[in-house]
């Protein structure tokens, strides 16, 4: 079964998004109550609202890390956003 997670702004590709080089990232509005129900998926192709997607073998490991350590990578992301800010 093929199974496609669209996540039109859950999650994201951008650096906006991604904390560090995580190939995706919850989106920072959402980052204190991460949205569990996208754990334990077996996802080959990940569609975003907010970058390019992800297709391949590593995609359902992507959305697990990005969803378990949403909250954990806070730091990390607050450390970007300067380099964000500059860049936009």
């Amino acid at each position: 079964v093929l199974l496609i997670l669209g996540c039109a702004a859950a999650l994201g590709t951008l650096p906006f998004s991604r904390a560090g080089a995580q190939p995706a990232g919850v989106h920072p509005f959402l980052r204190l109550r991460p949205p569990q129900t996208l754990r334990g998926l077996d996802v080959e192709h990940l569609l975003v609202g907010h970058g390019e997607g992800l297709h391949g073998a590593g995609t359902s490991d992507a959305v697990e890390a990005a969803v378990r350590h949403a909250r954990r990578r806070i730091p990390s992301w607050l450390a970007g956003v300067p380099q964000i800010v500059r860049a936009g």
